[in-house]
């Protein structure tokens, strides 16, 4: 959508914004409205969306007019999300729909890669649009530290187990730079 059908991308991002609960959630879906209580990437995706557009367009001259008005959203959904963090500031499940990992296996999850390293992603691209803006940078800390086993980032139960599994989905984290590079080639030895 970005590139291709950008008037499209903006009334896409419009509509997700006129979706937003007052808790700052986006919507599971809008057309219908479907809501899960805490979806945790769906908001995150929202954030990093807006910012992309923000970084893409950057030459065009309506894109700060674009930029404060999705800001106050892109805040919104940023304060959701870190209320979603535990007391080691890691964001946790607190039901099954954290993520769209919903299979047979996920309901007793407490940390996904996923959803905490996409939730990293959309805190440091929010600090991007804020200070674009010049607006306060909040400070906003994601420890992923708990799901690191030296090799991977993993499931951890509520239990403190995991599955041992690598999941591709937390490749992710070198997209936006949230994993250092160390971790990153780590990573792939194992993919």
């Amino acid at each position: 959508h970005l590139i291709l059908f950008k008037e499209a991308e903006v009334k896409m991002i419009d509509e997700s914004c006129s979706g937003q609960l007052e808790s700052g959630k986006i919507p599971t879906t809008l057309l219908p409205l479907i809501e899960r209580k805490f979806d945790i990437d769906i908001t995150a995706y929202f954030v990093l969306r807006i910012v992309r557009y923000i970084r893409y367009y950057n030459d065009d001259k309506n894109i700060s007019e674009l930029a404060e008005k999705w800001y106050p959203y892109a805040r919104k959904g940023i304060e959701y999300l870190s209320s979603l963090r535990d007391s080691k500031n890691v964001p946790y499940a607190r039901d099954f729909w954290a993520d769209w990992n919903d299979v047979k296996g996920m309901n007793d999850r407490l940390y996904g890669p996923h959803f905490v390293l996409i939730t990293k992603a959309a805190i440091k691209e929010f600090k991007f649009l804020s200070s674009y803006l010049g607006k306060e940078i909040l400070e906003i800390e994601i420890n992923d530290d708990p799901l690191w086993n030296g090799e991977f980032y993993q499931d951890v139960m509520r239990d403190g187990s995991s599955d041992g599994r690598f999941h591709q989905d937390q490749m992710i984290c070198d997209l936006w730079n949230v994993c250092g590079k160390e971790r990153y080639e780590l990573m792939l030895k194992r993919a």
